[in-house]
């Protein structure tokens, strides 16, 4: 059970990881796929390192949205959401 839920939680890293290693970007005599090597035999580590930076990427890219569709749906409230927008931009 714990093996499908941490695949399927860390999918995107384990997408990344088989695209790296089964689609190398260079081609020819210097071909050099060590290190998506090592990382596809090790993909129970790297998978979730990969996957928490796409996902911090998409979260940064999209938080507005996230918010917007939170205090739409009434989980947190209009202030609440006003807060952590505004402390977004004072950040920036």
């Amino acid at each position: 059970m714990f093996g499908f839920l941490h695949f399927i939680l860390f999918l995107p890293g384990y997408v990344f990881l088989g695209f790296c290693f089964f689609f190398p970007t260079e081609w020819g005599k210097n071909r050099n796929v060590a290190m998506s090597g090592r990382q596809w035999r090790a993909r129970m580590f790297f998978a979730p390192l990969h996957s928490l930076w796409i996902y911090w990427l998409l979260i940064s890219a999209y938080w507005p949205d996230i918010v917007t569709w939170l205090v739409i749906n009434e989980w947190i409230s209009y202030e609440a959401g006003v807060e952590w927008m505004s402390s977004e931009t004072d950040q920036q």
